[in-house]
């Protein structure tokens, strides 16, 4: 079984752990030893001090690990495992799409094939089986820090009946809209749009969300 572009992409993530994880491992020691020689023989003093060094070295360690098991064997990624359960010829059949797919310009940061939508992330990845989407609507995420409003993410979630969702950052509203147009175009059996009373059948009653057959504008 080849999977060369999903593994690759693993491949790549792997390596990006492996440089985070290192450097939390260096600045955890770096730390640890500064507050060592700080404290000298006052280790009761310090244990918080030492808890919160050694918890940043053991976050770097975590993601080194992981980094390292990635890069040499991203068949473990559990989203790779994920698209493996999905059946015989999944995986095969989502990374002939993939590869397909890549010569085109991933527009809004989504790549979606005949049957899979997918998302490389810098971290990780993301693959759906577009068989089982019923609903795409619009969403609104507002960044704060401090209470204060630093940006707001528009994003569009894809939301699927037997799958986990997947959200979609778009750069601004009108490209959005291009998107939910387009979703409801080429799936006019796909709810398009928000609103509360679609929410609360989604939550309530999915097989009768699924019988609704009409798109709707965002």
């Amino acid at each position: 079984m080849s999977t060369p572009h999903l593994r690759s992409h693993i491949r790549r993530v792997g390596n990006r752990f492996i440089v985070l994880g290192g450097a939390f491992v260096l600045i955890g020691a770096l730390l640890l030893w500064r507050v060592s020689s700080v404290l000298g023989g006052a280790l009761r003093g310090g244990v918080l001090l030492f808890g919160m060094t050694g918890s940043v070295g053991a976050f770097g360690l975590v993601g080194l690990a992981l980094g390292l098991v990635w890069r040499l064997k991203p068949e473990l990624h559990p989203n790779l495992r994920w698209l493996h359960r999905g059946g015989p010829g999944t995986l095969d059949e989502a990374e002939r799409e993939l590869a397909a797919a890549m010569p085109a310009a991933r527009a809004w940061g989504l790549i979606m094939a005949p049957n899979f939508a997918f998302t490389l992330l810098p971290l990780t990845f993301q693959a759906r089986r577009l068989q089982s989407l019923a609903w795409v609507h619009g969403a609104e995420e507002e960044v704060r820090h401090n209470g204060v409003l630093i940006q707001t993410n528009h994003l569009v979630k894809l939301r699927f009946t037997d799958q986990p969702s997947l959200s979609v950052a778009f750069r601004d509203p009108p490209a959005r809209n291009v998107f939910l147009d387009s979703v409801r175009e080429r799936w006019p059996h796909v709810v398009v749009g928000y609103d509360a009373a679609l929410e609360k059948l989604w939550r309530t009653d999915k097989a009768r969300f699924t019988a609704t057959t009409s798109g709707r504008a965002s």
